[in-house]
């Protein structure tokens, strides 16, 4: 088992996770001694069996220590390395490892995530930086919206799958009148053609990308659910992964991300609005660029 030496988070976690894949932690069935290590084959079909799926690039880059698992697979790759652990709550050797590689991956996950700057001299990084671009919108807790990784692809050249959080719930202002809510009965997610586009339709709602929550739409994809009495509310996409992108111009606009409803979307309580309000609303929008 590795040291628990003063490392960074992710140094940690990675060193965890390479010494449960080459010892075969969880690895079932009839196992040769020669051969303990987990294979790509046996430990995707395992994250499959558990309920996250995920595909050879990711657990490339888990292996390369690229990139940390995201949430909505880490809990299953705890599962297929400690498949007898009760959630890391028991006793067992399971749930002490359970907690042991939950640890470290919080800890990388969460004190590392959102620090991708801009190196202050860096003309072509082998691992590209990006920065958000001050300007964009969010209009409170009505959206919380944030891209929150881009994880390098191998197709095309130049691809990243964007991971991102997407809350939607109710906004309540006071105003001279009294005060007013702010909901919304539907939304659309757009990745407008910029420096990067959507690469071949992968885009959450899509065949490529299935969710309940969404239906890809022309120009997008339209959120659907979860809903309260007929407004969204709640976490839009828990899996959190919402389209890959790859270069269509060199110089062009950033990368940007927007969350736009119509103003027939937009439901206020106990506000008068005026007649000429017609058309479209950014309610969020993330830029980022390299």
């Amino acid at each position: 088992m590795p040291s628990d030496s003063a490392s960074d988070p992710k140094t940690r976690f990675f060193d965890l996770f390479s010494h449960h894949w080459e010892a075969g932690t969880g690895r079932r069935g009839r196992i040769d001694p020669r051969y303990v290590s987990w294979t790509t084959h046996e430990f995707l079909d395992a994250m499959a069996k558990a309920g996250r799926s995920i595909d050879d690039d990711s657990l490339g880059n888990w292996l390369n220590r690229r990139n940390v698992p995201q949430p909505a697979t880490k809990d299953g790759m705890l599962k297929v390395f400690f498949s007898g652990a009760s959630a890391g709550k028991g006793d067992t050797r399971d749930d002490a490892g359970w907690r042991d590689l939950d640890e470290a991956w919080s800890n990388a996950w969460y004190k590392t995530r959102l620090r991708r700057t801009r190196p202050a001299q860096a003309a072509e990084p082998p691992d590209p930086a990006w920065e958000h671009v001050p300007g964009g919108s969010d209009k409170g807790t009505l959206v919380e919206f944030q891209i929150d990784q881009l994880e390098p692809q191998n197709q095309p050249p130049g691809s990243y799958l964007l991971w991102a959080t997407l809350l939607i719930g109710k906004l309540e202002r006071p105003c001279e009148h009294g005060t007013f809510a702010l909901t919304l009965k539907g939304a659309t997610v757009e990745i407008p053609r910029t420096s990067y586009q959507v690469s071949r339709n992968r885009i959450v709602g899509s065949a490529e990308f299935p969710n309940d929550n969404f239906q890809r739409v022309a120009g997008g994809s339209r959120i659907t659910g979860p809903k309260d009495r007929d407004r969204l509310d709640g976490n839009m996409l828990p899996d959190r992964r919402l389209a890959v992108v790859e270069p269509h111009t060199a110089g062009g606009a950033p990368l940007t991300v927007n969350v736009i409803a119509t103003i027939d979307e937009i439901d206020i309580v106990a506000l008068q609005l005026n007649d000429d309000g017609a058309g479209l609303a950014g309610v969020s929008s993330n830029k980022l660029c390299r």
